[in-house]
């Protein structure tokens, strides 16, 4: 059984619509959006390597919140309705590249 959204952030601070760094395992330092979320396991994608289609399951204990997207609500319907597609990979992708050069700028 899942553990509904609330669950999820009051102990890790990860739901679907948040960005994470791999913390340990040989993808550690990628960067992933949270697609989906069970018990303690997240569902990630990138885009390329780990599709919408077939997210990498990764304890919430090996990946490092970065933050939740401004368009979290909207993304994550956009990408229930085109799920294994291209086009939702490439969603994934963009989100990932515009969370991290957002932040990026806002750190100089």
């Amino acid at each position: 059984m899942g553990v509904s959204v609330f669950e999820a952030i009051k102990t890790a601070g990860i739901a679907p619509g948040t960005i994470v760094i791999s913390d340990a395992g040989h993808d550690k330092g990628r960067a992933y959006l949270v697609v989906d979320v069970k018990e303690k396991i997240a569902f990630l994608a990138d885009g390329r390597a780990r599709s919408i289609a077939d997210p990498k399951k990764k304890r919430v204990t090996h990946v490092k919140v970065l933050g939740i997207t401004e368009k979290t609500t909207e993304t994550i319907k956009e990408l229930s309705v085109i799920r294994n597609t291209e086009a939702g990979d490439m969603i994934v992708r963009d989100v990932i590249k515009e969370f991290i050069l957002k932040n990026r700028n806002n750190d100089h």
